[in-house]
């Protein structure tokens, strides 16, 4: 039958006078061991539970703020990205490769037209065509030695004739009895204009004039003719013209070149 030690609880057997574990005496008697009545195990504590829980919900809330912490930054990072127009890489994604999120093709489209303003109407003014200065042609230009005339051929024509003498009584015999034929190739051209007696400084005497447009010529020689006659004796302060006169009458004429 083996002891137990009183000292080291070791077993050793009962012939044994000493414990051969820690050296303590046999005991004389001892009784059989007795095994100790099972406690009763309660419910668990209600104050580690409750922290045990705390715990847990802390963790749980601090995982989810990582997790919105993390989601927040990508979608800033994809914002500043996209505006600078550099490519996302986001990880975690297949293959490791970089995002880079597809800018919108501007699409361009024609301006619209102007809006039209309304403006009040204006007249339309067609400028009239450049006048040609008309060429003066005296009919009894013979007698001033400049036959021929040229004349251009889109160039009007104006046959001007008149009478010069030293006074203006001189100038008025002329009016009363002079008789003019002025014709341009035998056609009788009629003066239209007929000026006062005026005195003319570069001429150095008091003048008459008249006037005749006879348009444009055709292209080719023309001939004017000029005649006069008195019906009595006059002077011009430098001659006598009429019956008994130096000059009886008058017979001039003058050619026109058209070119």
């Amino acid at each position: 039958m083996a002891l137990t030690c009183s000292a080291c609880g070791a077993t050793f057997p009962e012939d044994d006078e000493f414990c051969p574990t820690c050296g303590a005496p046999r005991p004389e008697a001892q009784p059989p061991p007795l095994l100790a009545a099972p406690q009763p195990q309660g419910p668990p504590s209600g104050k580690g539970s409750r922290w045990k829980w705390v715990a847990v919900g802390c963790i749980a809330v601090l995982a989810v703020a990582l997790v919105l912490a993390g989601l927040t930054g990508c979608w800033l990072l994809g914002l500043l990205f996209q505006s600078q127009e550099l490519p996302i890489t986001l990880p975690g994604l297949p293959g490791g490769e970089p995002t880079t999120t597809p800018q919108p093709t501007p699409t361009w489209l024609p301006a619209p037209p102007p809006t039209p303003t309304r403006l009040a109407a204006t007249p339309t003014i067609t400028p009239a065509a450049p006048s040609i200065e008309p060429a003066v042609v005296m009919p009894y230009c013979n007698a001033l030695d400049q036959s021929p005339v040229y004349v251009g051929e889109s160039q009007p024509v104006t046959i001007s004739w008149g009478w010069l003498a030293t006074t203006s009584d001189y100038v008025q015999d002329f009016l009363d009895t002079a008789t003019i034929e002025v014709s341009l190739d035998g056609e009788e051209v009629r003066p239209e204009t007929q000026t006062e007696i005026e005195y003319h400084i570069e001429d150095e005497g008091y003048v008459v004039g008249w006037s005749a447009d006879v348009g444009t010529l055709t292209p080719g020689t023309h001939r004017t003719e000029y005649h006069v006659s008195w019906s009595r004796q006059i002077s011009d302060g430098w001659h006598t013209y009429g019956p008994g006169g130096e000059y009886e009458e008058r017979q001039e004429y003058c050619e026109i070149i058209v070119e």
